[in-house]
């Protein structure tokens, strides 16, 4: 949908306030200062967030009793310049004193700050900030907030630059940092002696730091890179054209490992599928294995895929997931996006309040089917409230008079609180947040199962849990439950193992630095 319209903020009132940033719109016109191209998908996260303060916290009598917390959602509409106008604003009138403001030109690049000076004070406390989901504007976001001693989390930061501690010290996140993935996947290779494997990266996500650390843990684990590419942000068809073409050519490596930016990695499927790259299992993350559009991709291609994702409350979700189905234009009147996208989709007017056929709206999948993202969302918010809760001195019947409560005024008593927090979240059973800015983190490690029943169609796939990990516990896997894509399980390992009566020869056939996974086979002398 391409429809232009004005950028649209919500609020809700209460006793405090938590600010949520979502690209509920795609792109932003600074000469118009119009925004278009609405995200059903971005909208859900937006959701998520009003469902965990209406449904999990102000319905919740034990925690912050008797106080109400509102909120204020920003559609960044997916530019820092529109982000930082509408978040300076919402900050100056919740009585957030600062001697700073951001200035953008009209391209969104941030120049020099500016003096202002912040003299009323119109809407309740900020107890912190959720968002954002891209890293172009997460990161900016967090060097403000810092300054501004206000708690930041974001849902979908994997940038190396926000954990500098001396810049971004009150800025978390929800999301799983790319160590951890790392980690977990190096784990699983381990698992089934691969030794031998394939890493794409695709765009910015990740950082050289994690390369190192990908490289680093591979060659502990004794694992190999028969190959190391990337593909960046600025690619086209050709790009991948080669990338498919390379692929084809290495042997022996037959597990790919794909990491970073899901639209282009599911881009490098769908070349994949048109250039018939078959025979490879594709190791990944939940950040492109949990896209509804992963069904698009053969499962000639995508059958037998190994990946992690999260490890969220299946009854949680299921509850979110009827709060999603339940939506209708008599029941969001504080969120203009759903209504006005909904406009847009049905091309035509919704003057009165009216139930709507969900089945006829394209795309509308995006909006009721769950994505995990929406988890981090909800957590991100339950950490903040828990956070308030200790910070006021509440316990599970009573919270003290906020009357004379202005964490404006003692930002450092709301920080020191949000240090301490523990708490049953939705992706984890005990979340806390650690000193670098993470949280706790377990993956459920899944398999897209290679089915050959042909009445199966790609878009029935679904993915089988196979086992978990953890830091705690490690990876424990149940290989019985997995479909290979094959006969039988993959092999990714330079060299065969030498049968009895031989040994390992190392030649020049191979290069020295893989002597660890690589060899020949040469007869034992007789004795």
């Amino acid at each position: 949908m391409v429809t232009a319209h004005e950028p649209l903020d919500s609020y809700q009132p209460g006793d405090f306030q938590i600010v949520g940033i979502f690209p509920n719109s795609l792109h932003f016109d600074a000469n118009s200062n119009q925004c278009s191209n609405y995200s059903l998908q971005n909208v859900q996260l937006t959701q998520a967030m009003i469902y965990a303060i209406n449904e999990m916290i102000n319905k919740n009598t034990t925690l912050l009793p008797g106080i109400k917390i509102g909120w204020t959602l920003i559609d960044s509409c997916s530019s820092p310049q529109r982000m930082a106008s509408s978040l300076n604003y919402h900050f100056k009138l919740s009585g957030i004193f600062t001697n700073q403001s951001f200035d953008y030109d009209m391209n969104g690049t941030l120049l020099q700050s500016s003096q202002c000076v912040i003299n009323s004070h119109f809407k309740p406390s900020i107890i912190g900030v959720v968002g954002e989901k891209t890293d172009l504007i997460t990161v900016p976001t967090a060097y403000y907030t810092s300054a501004l001693k206000i708690l930041q989390i974001s849902y979908n930061s994997y940038a190396g630059t926000s954990n500098n501690r001396n810049f971004c010290p009150y800025f978390y996140r929800t999301s799983p940092s790319i160590t951890y993935q790392i980690q977990a996947i190096i784990d699983v290779m381990a698992h089934f002696n691969w030794n031998w494997i394939t890493l794409i990266t695709a765009g910015s996500v990740v950082s050289s730091e994690d390369l190192h650390s990908f490289s680093r843990l591979c060659s502990k684990k004794i694992i190999c890179m028969a190959y190391m590419g990337s593909i960046n942000s600025n690619y086209n068809r050709t790009s991948l054209t080669k990338m498919i073409e390379k692929l084809k050519s290495i042997t022996r490596s037959d597990a790919i490992v794909a990491i970073g930016d899901s639209k282009i990695i599911l881009d490098l499927l769908g070349e994949a599928e048109v250039q018939h790259l078959t025979g490879k299992t594709w190791v990944g993350t939940f950040s492109w294995l949990s896209k509804q559009n992963i069904k698009n991709i053969g499962k000639e291609i995508i059958g037998g895929a190994i990946g992690i994702d999260l490890d969220d409350s299946a009854q949680q979700i299921r509850q979110f997931e009827d709060y999603l189905h339940k939506l209708d234009t008599c029941n969001i009147k504080n969120v203009p996006w759903l209504t006005q996208a909904w406009k847009s989709y049905l091309n035509s007017t919704i003057d009165k309040c009216t139930s709507i056929n969900k089945f006829k709206i394209k795309d509308i999948d995006n909006l009721y089917e769950y994505q995990p993202m929406s988890s981090l969302v909800i957590d991100a918010v339950l950490a903040l409230a828990h956070t308030l809760h200790d910070t006021l001195g509440c316990n599970t019947n009573y919270c003290p008079s906020i009357q004379n409560q202005n964490i404006n005024n003692d930002r450092e008593k709301l920080i020191n609180s949000f240090s301490k927090i523990q708490f049953r979240g939705i992706t984890h059973h005990a979340i806390r947040f650690q000193s670098n800015g993470n949280s706790p983190v377990s993956f459920r490690i899944v398999n897209f199962p290679y089915d050959t029943n042909p009445s199966v169609t790609k878009q029935e796939q679904q993915p089988v849990v196979i086992g978990h990990w953890s830091l705690e516990k490690g990876l424990t896997i149940n290989e019985s439950n997995i479909k290979w894509n094959g006969a039988t399980k993959a092999l990714s390992r330079c060299s065969d193992d030498c049968k009895p009566g031989s040994r390992k020869f190392f030649d020049s056939k191979h290069q020295t630095k893989f002597w660890s996974c690589c060899w020949s086979c040469q007869r034992c002398d007789a004795h």
